[in-house]
């Protein structure tokens, strides 16, 4: 009797190391990425060298060490809260403010690598920080020629960022296209003229690849790119848009699109939430600017896809109207006038 005991529980022992066994082998073949991007807002450094705005110049009665590292706290504290392994930071002054939140970020945050890139003279440019290592980086920029002469009007370049992630080859652009300023058939040229950039070097990408398209890295655009997502032209797929480049067309998978038709998708059921309608709200009118797309070409094997989708408005972040609390430098209060989007990839 105690033999046939040994031998039953020798068996369920052999069953619960297989069961644990195969339940390890699945969380290693199933791979996750988070990703956040953040337009911070005209985050200007305490340091006069011309380029800020009248209400961080060096005639504001209000900027201040003590307000830039308030608003480095606030930053930090969001961010510490959401760390992501790839964060896009839009609306950053120069490197320095990066260096600077650096020392306001936990050592347990993970982030270990950035990068930075504005135009010559610009007044700000976008980051992106991470937890992987930064193999290269490449800026790209736009320019047209207007009445015979090379047109000089100011414009954030296109960051491109190949990152060492350890289980697939990882691509990502960071973007921040032309606001809507001014007249509207100028800042839509203008904004087209950047998704060309964009999708043309998505397109380069693709190219190298064509041959293996199997082994196309996971490509990956966030960023503040002043079109709400219902202003981009659709893809063959509901959840697609479509970029149009030199010679063909990209499309790119959004998770603003998967929340919008998740009624319609019923495995997709708990994929998002949403503290806010959008991402910015301007006159009371909320939009859906700030974006997260995934280039849609069989990468990373084929099996990539959104598992998780988020607003952000955490205490204090938005107003009393429900809106996005904007940074006032007079106040000396508020975060920025757009919330942060965080999704989630599995691959």
């Amino acid at each position: 009797m105690k033999k046939r005991i040994t031998i039953i529980a020798a068996l369920l022992i052999f069953l619960l190391v297989f069961w644990f066994f195969k339940i390890a082998e699945r969380q290693k073949s199933c791979k996750t990425l988070a990703v956040m991007t953040y337009n911070a807002q005209c985050f200007f450094d305490s340091v006069y060298n011309g380029c800020e705005f009248a209400e961080f110049g060096a005639k504001s009665k209000y900027w201040n060490d003590a307000r830039y590292i308030g608003r480095l706290e606030n930053l930090a504290a969001v961010i510490t809260r959401h760390a992501a392994d790839v964060l896009f930071l839009q609306e950053i002054e120069n490197s320095r403010v990066i260096e600077d939140l650096f020392n306001f970020l936990p050592v347990s945050t993970p982030y270990k690598f950035a990068c930075f890139a504005k135009e010559e003279n610009g007044a700000f440019g976008c980051a992106v920080l991470s937890k992987y290592p930064i193999k290269s980086m490449q800026t790209h920029q736009f320019s047209f020629s207007k009445n015979g002469k090379i047109d000089r009007t100011s414009m954030r370049p296109l960051l491109q960022v190949q990152i060492a992630h350890p289980k697939t080859e990882l691509v990502v652009f960071a973007v921040h296209w032309k606001s809507k300023k001014g007249s509207d058939a100028e800042s839509d040229f203008l904004r087209y003229g950047q998704e060309f950039v964009l999708a043309s070097q998505i397109e380069k990408i693709m190219a190298q690849y064509e041959n293996a398209p199997e082994n196309l890295p996971l490509v990956l655009v966030a960023g503040d790119c002043n079109r709400s997502i219902e202003e981009f032209e659709s893809g063959t797929q509901q959840n697609q848009v479509v970029l149009h480049g030199k010679n063909r067309t990209i499309e790119m998978v959004s998770p603003w699109l998967i929340f919008n038709n998740s009624s319609a998708a019923p495995d997709t059921a708990g994929f998002a939430n949403l503290a806010a309608p959008g991402s910015y709200c301007y006159q009371g009118q909320w939009s859906k600017i700030d974006n997260i797309f995934m280039v849609d070409s069989g990468n990373a094997g084929g099996n990539a896809f959104f598992s998780g989708f988020s607003v952000i408005a955490d205490d204090g972040m938005l107003d009393q109207t429900g809106a996005p609390k904007r940074y006032f430098a007079f106040k000396g209060e508020g975060f920025s006038d757009h919330l942060p989007v965080w999704a989630e990839i599995t691959f």
